[in-house]
């Protein structure tokens, strides 16, 4: 049974290139109660899993323009998934990713950031507008 913040039908894929991130990530969210798989290259909308609450994407690890484009993609054929961007540079994607019709838009949360702001990000029961790192 998950936490109080979380359910077990919660299933979070983690893009990121470094293995560390993905397993320490991985780790947390699994104390927590949340199910999570990393992969350490660009996801692309093929490759989240169906079955996928949220994507927590560390977008410093890739191409600016590849993040944009898998993003769109994303938001595109899964409009209810819940995306979080983590980035050294929040202002990158500031306003990249306005309303597309019923596409929930990413959440940006600056780099450093504990596993614990992540993990009330993704909470399916939150109803949470865009955060940015400047707000």
């Amino acid at each position: 049974m998950g936490s109080p913040n979380t359910t077990a039908s919660q299933f979070v894929a983690l893009v990121a290139d470094n293995p560390e991130t993905v397993d320490e990530l991985q780790a947390y969210l699994g104390r927590a109660g949340v199910v999570a798989q990393g992969t350490r290259g660009v996801a692309d909308a093929g490759g989240v899993p169906p079955h996928a609450t949220a994507v927590v994407w560390f977008a410093d690890d890739f191409a600016v323009a590849a993040v944009i484009t898998e993003i769109s993609e994303l938001r595109r054929v899964r409009p209810r998934l819940r995306i979080l961007l983590i980035t050294s540079v929040p202002s990158t994607f500031a306003g990249l990713f306005g309303q597309a019709g019923e596409a929930l838009p990413p959440i940006v949360l600056s780099k450093p950031i504990v596993g614990r702001k992540i993990l009330d990000a993704i909470r399916p029961a939150a109803v949470m507008p865009p955060m940015h790192a400047d707000s």
